[in-house]
């Protein structure tokens, strides 16, 4: 389906992304462009000034495709009024129930229908969704079938995820970051207690209503520890999102717990406090590796506004090693609660190279590569962790350092000795 100029252009200064300068810019681009035979659309030509990103652009395609995309009228007891967006696993709806309430309608798609597996992780997301009753989380409340497609309905929120609001302004204010950070600690710390983890925190998974309640969205990739049952896919596979994967979910660790979604919350925290994406390299696999091995810059160099406490906080919760955050996320409030009494972390600083948040400018170049043999060693967080246990190889690596003046010392010896013996041979 063919996006219009005008459609385009009308979405993306609605959502606060551009100018009118810069789209007035990018038209005549367009009608010079096409003057001369060269077709060049005016999503393309934002693209090219630099105005918008690819990802921003293809976001407000979507959402305008989905706008025009016919739906049916009803589906089981719910009137549908327009399609919020699909996935991989299916669709999302806005509906109205008997009662004219809004509700948001999560379907599972007809080609997974049919996979038995496929339904029965989706069943197990709408059951998770409705027993994490938590006012930052956002609530399920009736589960059914219609036309042997699996449905659930859940309350529909007023107002727009975290991903959109750094799409439109770069970074988010100190107090709003750290006031939506302890909102979403505070729910995932109840879904901990209760034996579920998250695995996929990231701003787009973060919902700030319009009275700045935030809430935590979809748990398609939540895992609960008391049944080992992960609801989406098989154990081994790196799940999460890149950019804010926990360094043992991005080596494919499977016995995970709450402090896998505690590092990819820090993660988010970094990104809203700083407005750079964590890690982001070309590709997928260069950014996990990131988390790995890999150091973030300096989080006061990019946020000078950051308080030197939130800083020991964040390079905690950003550990490599889980054993060396915090022990929950109940702790990371009160840490969080004692920074915004402007009172210190109660939490000695961890050393800077065992965390992700380092001191420096991040260099690419420290980034190394997977070690498949960690997959097969403790859990970490118990006994020795192969975290620590690469940590000290790494070590044992090294070479000895030498002091730099006895570089000198052996090159000014080593002329004396070749000039002796230019010496004898002229003699």
């Amino acid at each position: 389906m063919t996006i219009a100029d005008d459609d385009f252009a009308a979405a993306a200064l609605e959502a606060g992304w551009i100018q009118p300068a810069a789209l007035e810019a990018a038209r005549r681009d367009v009608e010079a462009l096409r003057a001369e035979g060269q077709p060049l659309s005016l999503a393309q030509a934002l693209v090219k000034r630099r105005c918008i990103t690819r990802e921003q652009r293809k976001k407000l395609e979507t959402r305008l495709r989905l706008a025009r995309e016919k739906i049916p009228e009803r589906f089981g007891a719910y009137r549908l009024l327009k399609k919020l967006g699909e996935g991989g696993m299916g669709s999302v709806f806005l509906a109205e129930d008997s009662k004219g309430q809004r509700v948001a309608l999560k379907t599972l798609g007809k080609a997974l229908a049919e996979d038995g597996e496929a339904r029965s992780r989706f069943k197990r997301e709408a059951r998770a969704a409705i027993e994490l009753q938590h006012p930052n989380i956002v609530r399920a409340f009736a589960v059914g079938e219609e036309e042997g497609l699996p449905y659930y309905a859940m309350e529909f929120c007023d107002g727009e995820t975290i991903e959109d609001m750094l799409d439109r302004g770069g970074k988010m204010p100190m107090a709003l970051s750290l006031n939506v950070a302890l909102q979403v600690a505070q729910g995932l710390a109840f879904a901990h207690e209760r034996g579920f983890v998250h695995r996929d925190i990231k701003p787009g998974n973060i919902f700030l209503l319009r009275d700045g309640h935030a809430k935590i969205l979809d748990l398609g990739l939540s895992k609960n520890l008391k049944t080992k049952q992960s609801f989406h896919t098989m154990d081994g596979t790196a799940l999460g999102t890149p950019n804010y994967i926990s360094p043992e979910q991005a080596q494919g660790i499977t016995d995970l717990d709450g402090r896998s979604d505690q590092y990819s919350l820090a993660a988010t925290l970094y990104h809203m406090l700083t407005g750079v994406e964590p890690f982001d390299a070309p590709n997928p696999t260069v950014t996990m590796l990131g988390h790995v091995n890999g150091q973030l810059a300096d989080l006061q160099e990019a946020c000078p506004e950051a308080p030197p406490g939130l800083v020991t906080v964040m390079t905690r919760m950003l550990a490599k090693d889980p054993a060396d955050r915090y022990p929950d996320l109940r702790a990371v409030i009160e840490e969080v609660e004692r920074i915004k009494a402007g009172q210190a972390p109660a939490t000695e600083p961890l050393d800077p190279q065992l965390s992700s948040l380092g001191r420096e400018k991040a260099r690419p170049q420290a980034v190394a590569t997977f070690h498949p043999a960690l997959h097969e060693t403790a859990s970490p967080g118990h006994g020795d962790s192969p975290f620590r246990e690469k940590a000290r190889h790494a070590e044992r690596q090294k070479a000895p350092a030498i002091p730099w003046p006895w570089y000198l010392v052996a090159g000014g010896i080593l002329l004396l000795v070749l000039a002796i013996i230019a010496w004898a041979l002229g003699r």
